[in-house]
């Protein structure tokens, strides 16, 4: 019993120590008739590592880190290039931060707001627009109820010597963030105006009356046809209300009827040539901006003269 083999005693932190080099491993010697295949370097790296499995030599150390470096393998793909975390690169996507969003809101919220504060600065753009949908309509054969060739002289004399930037088509994209906060003051302003008893009963009216006439307005204004869509119709109209909130603002600190009518016919006269230009801009044809105006305009007469009377 005392020639028995006893085995090595070894730390199992020291089995890399037991790792040959890649010198001294001999290569397979192909028997004859036996065609040579090359063994890629990690693969004898595996077999060995899967050798000191089995002898015994495996710890937790070598499972964790194993020694295969596949860097050289990585690299004609990788092509030398860092793998980064997958960042927003623009567009509307779901990755987009929070902030990001709120911010492209705000900013379309304020190119909406300006076109409605400042209408002529879209009075070029509108009689471009309205110039490339008379050819249009002319060419498909559609009747819009005017001269096509004394229209279309005049337009091509208003934009000929004059540099356009449509540029601006893609910064008056529809929303409905306007309208709502505008309805939203306009209906809480009449509310505290009204008597305490029904001003729940007045902010509720007032909001389900705005809401019904835009979306009214907005179906009128698609039937006529044109490149207008019905979103883009009710977003129009409802950013024209911005003229009626600062009258309502006016009507509660300004008492006297006569000041107020003033002021009533001002806003009325600016909202209604505010959503004539936007609709110009978003694609009513020739001839029909009319037909889309007059309802627009007795809504806004009807909503500033509750302002008036309250």
């Amino acid at each position: 019993m005392s020639n028995q083999w006893k085995p090595v005693n070894v730390n199992p932190d020291e089995a890399d120590d037991f790792d040959l080099e890649e010198d001294l491993i001999e290569p397979d010697v192909p028997s004859k008739g036996t065609p040579h295949t090359s063994r890629p370097p990690h693969q004898t790296s595996s077999t060995a590592g899967t050798s000191s499995a089995n002898g015994g030599f495996f710890n937790f150390t070598s499972f964790t880190r194993p020694n295969i470096d596949l860097s050289t393998s990585l690299n004609p793909i990788l092509k030398n290039e860092q793998v980064r975390e997958h960042s927003f690169t623009g567009g509307d996507t779901l990755d987009e931060p929070v902030w990001k969003t709120l911010e492209r809101d705000v900013k379309a919220i304020g190119h909406r707001l300006f076109s409605v504060v400042w209408p002529a600065s879209l009075s070029k753009l509108a009689k471009l627009q309205q110039h490339n949908l008379l050819i249009a309509a002319r060419n498909s054969g559609l009747n819009v109820g005017i001269n096509f060739d004394q229209l279309g002289q005049d337009l091509e004399a208003d934009i000929a010597n004059t540099p356009i930037d449509d540029s601006d088509l893609k910064k008056l994209d529809w929303d409905l963030w306007g309208p709502l906060i505008f309805t939203l003051s306009f209906s809480v302003i009449l509310g505290v105006l009204s008597p305490k008893a029904s001003s729940s009963e007045v902010f509720s009216g007032v909001f389900a009356l705005v809401w019904s006439a835009l979306a009214v307005m907005a179906l009128n204004i698609q039937l006529l046809g044109g490149t207008i869509s019905f979103f883009n119709a009710l977003s129009t109209t409802g950013y024209a209300l911005f003229p009626m909130l600062i009258l309502a603002v006016v009507s509660v600190f300004v008492k006297l009827s006569f000041v107020r009518f003033i002021v009533y016919i001002t806003m009325v006269a600016w909202a209604i040539y505010a959503a004539t230009v936007s609709l110009k801009v978003n694609g009513v044809l020739p001839g029909r901006v009319f037909l889309a105006i007059y309802p627009v305009g007795l809504v806004y007469a009807t909503l500033g003269w509750l302002c008036v009377i309250t």
